[in-house]
């Protein structure tokens, strides 16, 4: 698996029991979900886990029980293991569904097709979504779009680009020129 075909789901936080159980940070929106993937594999790629049981602790924190992890001494030696997927495990999307990853790195225009920008990161606060967008007039700076169908009017990942509405982002500009 290529670092491309990556994708990170979550970390392990350490031990929790002497039965080899772990806590676990998801960075999904359901861990439950987690047990539909069957592979993990660590950041090199070298080591193979299998999920066999999943409880729930809180919000997007759960216990982890991996394959042939049995002793809270194993389980401790994972602490801060990030574990991945390959991207050919996530589940196919609607039309109008993204996954963050893939919209990172997208060229940003406005509606005139003029380049604005980047997508550089792609964050949940809870409600909504929101872009960030690295200006091509100041890369240093980023800007927070919310990435809703009034502000984002087209995602084209084959092309990899995203539409940004042109009134919303002249009064944005506008708005940072100010200060």
């Amino acid at each position: 698996m290529n670092s491309s075909s990556k994708i990170l789901m979550g970390f392990i936080m350490g031990a929790c029991g002497i039965r080899g159980g772990m806590r676990f940070k998801s960075y999904g929106e359901s861990p439950k979900d987690l047990k539909s993937y069957k592979v993990f594999q660590d950041q090199t790629g070298c080591q193979q886990l299998k999920i066999i049981q999943i409880l729930p602790y809180k919000e997007n924190i759960i216990t982890l029980y991996l394959e042939g992890i049995t002793t809270r001494s194993q389980a401790e030696a994972l602490r801060g293991m990030s574990l991945y997927i390959d991207h050919t495990q996530l589940k196919k999307l609607s039309k109008d569904e993204f996954y963050y990853h893939d919209l990172e790195g997208l060229i940003v225009r406005n509606e005139e097709n003029c380049v604005i920008g980047q997508v550089k990161t792609v964050v949940s606060y809870g409600a909504d979504s929101m872009l960030g967008v690295c200006l091509l007039e100041d890369p240093s700076s980023e800007i927070l779009i919310p990435f809703r169908k009034e502000f984002v009017k087209a995602v084209n990942q084959q092309e990899k680009y995203i539409i940004l509405d042109t009134d919303y982002v002249q009064a944005f500009l506008d708005l940072k020129g100010q200060s």
